[in-house]
């Protein structure tokens, strides 16, 4: 891998393996905070800390189930509980 700087300097950037995790459970309800405050939304405690609680996901399929919540929501006249986040998840193959 090598970085250009905008003044022409190029510096190579040697690694053997790069290893990515999924966010641990306090970094998804970090995550998930944020993602509430810039929207200026909010969910219920309980729903946060299923979320979180999901091993397997990642911060863009975390703010896509976000997104996915309020639509459904919004558009179907549902409330957001752990049923409808566990039918998303469902339909993203997060759970069975």
């Amino acid at each position: 891998i090598i970085f250009t700087y905008s003044k022409g300097i190029k510096l190579p950037i040697i690694t053997k393996e790069i290893y990515l995790t999924y966010p641990s459970k306090m970094e998804k309800e970090i995550i998930i905070k944020n993602i509430l405050k810039r929207e200026k939304m909010n969910l219920s405690v309980e729903i946060i800390n299923y979320i979180s609680d999901q091993i397997n996901l990642s911060v863009r399929e975390i703010e896509g189930l976000i997104i996915c919540i309020f639509a459904k929501e919004a558009l179907g006249n549902l409330n957001a509980d752990i049923e409808l986040v566990k039918i998303i998840l469902h339909s993203m193959g997060k759970i069975k």
